[in-house]
């Protein structure tokens, strides 16, 4: 009987574990999202205060608080929008190739003391305006499992599985983007799902019947 309640309280805590997972998930991607949208206004506002002369943007008299505003948001934008705002580029009159290209903070700067090429800021807006669709996408995705027990269960168990690299994070051995990219691994989630559909299996027959009289019920069909 102490069994079968164990199982069922740990059952109970990953469940709730799960739920506050996926609703801390749907917190920071809504911040993400309105934090990617209002730069986007703002880089757009500042495209808009230059004037095009042959596909160049002129940024004589552009509003210097915004270019600040932006310039001090340019690292945490380039981060927020990962692969969206990187590629290889060629740039206008192939005055310059770059692999790895990083559009946020390598067009930025040119608004002040350079002349960006229109193509240059469409990079710049296209990699935000993907990525602010790809976070929206996840976050719909996390509304629907949001209805779902078996998801936060499953949740639950990633967070356990996780654990002790999070400490590793938590005592700063680690970065913490060892530990995003751990739990947003597509093998990282199978292999979640899969010990987590076992584990609900496993828990609900030690609740309900034990694991000898399943094994005595499993027998008695085989033969």
């Amino acid at each position: 009987m102490i069994i079968r309640l164990t199982v069922l309280l740990i059952i109970v805590v990953l469940f709730i574990i799960g739920y506050v997972k996926i609703k801390n998930e749907q917190k920071a991607i809504l911040t993400k999202i309105d934090f990617l949208i209002e730069f986007n206004n703002q880089f757009t506002n500042l495209v808009n205060s230059c004037y095009e002369v042959a596909g160049f943007l002129h940024t004589a008299g552009i509003n210097q608080k915004l270019y600040r505003w932006l310039s001090m948001n340019s690292n945490k934008a380039q981060r927020a929008i990962g692969a969206f705002g990187i590629g290889d580029v060629r740039g206008p009159f192939n005055s310059y190739q770059a692999r790895n290209y990083q559009f946020i903070v390598n067009v930025l700067p040119k608004f002040q003391g350079g002349l960006p090429h229109i193509q240059e800021a469409a990079f710049v807006e296209s990699g935000l305006l993907s990525s602010i669709g790809y976070y929206q996408e996840k976050y719909d995705t996390l509304k629907l499992e949001q209805t779902n027990p078996l998801k936060w269960f499953q949740y639950g168990v990633q967070f356990l599985l996780g654990l002790p690299i999070a400490i590793l994070v938590w005592f700063g051995i680690l970065s913490y983007n060892k530990l995003d990219f751990l739990e947003h691994s597509s093998i990282f989630k199978f292999t979640s799902g899969v010990i987590a559909l076992i584990s609900f299996f496993s828990s609900i027959v030690t609740i309900v019947t034990g694991w000898n009289p399943f094994v005595s019920i499993i027998s008695r069909f085989a033969h």
